[in-house]
């Protein structure tokens, strides 16, 4: 059968696509616009291949459902709430889930590969800046670096935060350390060893970033790759894992900065902000356990709740807490049963690429890591509605959901064969 030749429309279209991507790719790890800009253009092109070109239609995936619940929730609860038309509004960023379905219906394996590659290269190089950052206190920026103790300072990237700094690092250095640890065999000595000093780089760029929401996140993701390796009989690789943690551990310790900051965690959990603004959340969910109060409305409850509070309390410092008052019951049913059924699904997808290709298997068990530190780090910060944070939550929700699809289906394949 001969392949229908492509109009120049089309091809226009698809490079359109293509190219937002990569810019997405080059921009995500350090600037919010170069993201969006690529993010908005493949977005408005993919709409456009949708609408005008034969043949193509949406291609849904196992968490569709799910989303389609969190989101049900989310509008349930602003109507229920005390500002219905202000909490609808406050709901302007869930366009970014559309990265998921963006990625999914417009990438095969070889170019998410392409389009990982592009995004890990640009993080590595804002971890050798955040390094620079920390040790030097410069930024060349926004100059939004602030000093951590009398030596060191907060690494920031090119953002202006290093929650979001440490929160991105975080998830890009489990991926590439799970290539490290499960994939170099599929590689030659000088890219093992670029791979290798790349994610100790990104690792580091995580401890410089003085987050510690970031590095539990690390932590768990590092844990998580250790029972990994354990269960599949890499022995070797959970003493790699449990040793990496403990020189992560002895270095922030070593030094009198970090060494307070760490310290401040296991304070913060007595009592801080984050514990008054978690208790007042714990208090809201109570009184509205149906509904939540809906999106936009923490601010105009919690006074209610933490009367002599002095403090920031624009939002809940808290993921899921953030979520069951944004969408209630509903929309954190949603939320939970989403990562069930990705977990559920990325194991089958890891053994399937276990069985056939150990880097593919990598990559599998990278993405799972990378999703984990996102639902550790957000017991401490809200991630999922920080925009450079969320953008790459949904961006590694569509490479993984792009991995899946494309390893059982070829192992569908290979099994008629």
């Amino acid at each position: 059968m001969i392949a229908q030749k492509k109009s120049l429309f089309d091809i226009i279209v698809n490079k359109t696509i293509e190219w937002g991507l990569i810019i997405f790719a080059v921009g995500s790890p350090f600037s919010i616009s170069l993201a969006q800009l690529g993010f908005i253009t493949a977005l408005i092109f993919w709409i456009v291949k949708l609408l005008f070109m034969k043949g193509i239609r949406l291609k849904g995936t196992f968490l569709d459902v799910f989303i389609l619940i969190l989101l049900a929730g989310f509008i349930l609860s602003s109507i229920f709430s005390i500002q219905p038309v202000k909490s609808l509004r406050a709901n302007h960023n869930v366009w970014l889930f559309s990265m998921l379905w963006l990625f999914f219906n417009n990438t095969d394996m070889d170019q998410a590969k392409k389009v990982l590659r592009i995004l890990l290269i640009t993080s590595i190089l804002m971890g050798i800046y955040g390094l620079f950052q920390s040790v030097t206190g410069i930024d060349l920026w926004r100059n939004a670096v602030k000093p951590y103790g009398m030596h060191l300072y907060g690494a920031v990237g090119g953002f202006g935060l290093h929650l979001t700094y440490g929160g991105y690092q975080m998830m890009t250095a489990l991926i590439l350390l799970a290539i490290s640890l499960f994939g170099l065999n599929e590689m030659k000595g000088s890219t093992k060893v670029l791979v290798i000093v790349s994610t100790v780089i990104l690792i580091l760029s995580v401890v410089a970033s003085f987050a510690r929401t970031a590095w539990m996140g690390l932590f768990a993701g590092m844990i998580f790759l250790g029972i990994a390796g354990f269960f599949t009989g890499a022995r070797k690789t959970s003493w790699i894992i449990l040793g990496a943690l403990a020189l992560i551990i002895i270095l922030i310790l070593s030094s009198w900065d970090m060494r307070q900051r760490f310290y401040q965690i296991f304070l913060d959990l007595k009592q801080s902000a984050r514990t008054q603004l978690w208790g007042g959340s714990l208090e809201m969910i109570k009184d509205h356990p149906i509904f939540g109060v809906g999106s936009g409305m923490f601010k105009s409850h919690f006074l209610k709740y933490r009367p002599d509070y002095v403090g920031s309390y624009g939002h809940t410092h808290n993921d899921w807490l953030a979520i069951y008052l944004r969408g209630g019951l509903v929309g954190f049913a949603g939320f939970v049963l989403m990562y069930v059924f990705y977990f559920k699904n990325m194991i089958r997808c890891s053994i399937v690429a276990y069985k056939n290709d150990k880097l593919k298997f990598s990559l599998c068990l990278g993405f799972m890591a990378a999703i984990i530190s996102f639902m550790v780090a957000g017991w401490g910060q809200n991630y999922f509605t920080d925009s450079e944070n969320a953008m790459l939550f949904w961006f590694v929700m569509g490479i993984s959901i792009t991995f899946y699809y494309g390893t059982m289906k070829k192992n569908r394949l290979k099994s008629k064969a």
